[in-house]
């Protein structure tokens, strides 16, 4: 995805035809990265119109480079914030849930791809915190550092949730 400077020029100086041009250009990303998160409908697009218009109001921020890249980490950011201001559950995640010596074993032995929409079907039943983790570690790439700094949880929690994450999968998809 390529934005063309005469269009970033256009939208930033609040050309309504500029800004429809630009919402075109970015729904495809914004959705997807939308339904990974969130499930109801209404949702989805809230969470699509408030990156919007978060995208608009920082585009004059934007330079050049991966701006899909750049889109991508607005709405998961967004997505986040909604998640800890919804959360009814308070610290369940700390590291007193985390059985002791738990071997973590890795996750990047899943040899068997999928194409993206399969994984994500079968994603929608893990619980909902390992499917959050998930998410932002394999599609969002955000680091183990990142994902613990983002939802104020431990890196050793963070690898806990992966390490479910990649045994529930593993068993979903009949690995070896």
């Amino acid at each position: 995805m390529y934005l063309e400077p005469d269009l970033k020029k256009r939208v930033i100086e609040a050309n309504r035809g500029a800004q429809l041009e630009l919402y075109y250009l970015c729904f495809n990303t914004l959705i997807s990265v939308a339904k990974r998160y969130e499930k109801n409908e209404e949702d989805i697009e809230t969470l699509v119109n408030d990156s919007f218009i978060r995208i608009i109001k920082n585009l004059d921020k934007y330079i050049e480079g991966n701006f899909e890249g750049w889109i991508k980490k607005i709405i998961t950011n967004i997505a986040l914030d909604s998640i800890r201001k919804n959360k009814k559950e308070s610290n369940v995640f700390s590291e007193k849930y985390i059985p002791e010596n738990l071997y973590y074993k890795q996750y990047y032995d899943i040899d068997y791809i999928e194409t993206k929409n399969q994984i994500l079907k079968k994603i929608e039943f893990l619980p909902k915190k390992t499917k959050q983790i998930f998410i932002m570690f394999i599609f969002d790439e955000f680091s183990r550092k990142e994902i613990s700094d983002k939802l104020n949880i431990s890196i050793e929690t963070v690898k806990w949730h992966m390490g479910e994450a990649r045994l529930k999968l593993k068993k979903d998809i009949n690995l070896k």
